[in-house]
């Protein structure tokens, strides 16, 4: 089996807005492509992000294995250019 693809997002995935029901459909046709998913949720407030859900989300991507396929919700990387950087 290949390693999975890691999808990162701000939140549960489980909210039922635009950008959460698409992130759900990816995880949904990847999956049934044989992709397998790593769904990674990360607490705090998105966009305008506190200090503490910038750390949580460093945290989130720090955790990742060196080399690891990762998607991360705009919402969530839009708004940390820093953590985008690293």
């Amino acid at each position: 089996m290949s390693p999975p693809l890691h999808l990162v997002v701000p939140g549960s995935i489980e909210q039922r807005t635009g950008g959460y029901i698409y992130d759900a459909r990816l995880v949904r046709e990847w999956t049934a492509a044989g992709v397998p998913v790593a769904v990674h949720e990360v607490p705090g407030r998105f966009p305008g992000p506190e200090p503490g859900a910038l750390a949580a989300l460093d945290a989130a991507l720090s955790r990742l294995p060196t080399g690891a396929r990762v998607v991360v919700d705009g919402l969530a990387l839009g708004a940390a250019p820093d953590v985008a950087a690293e």
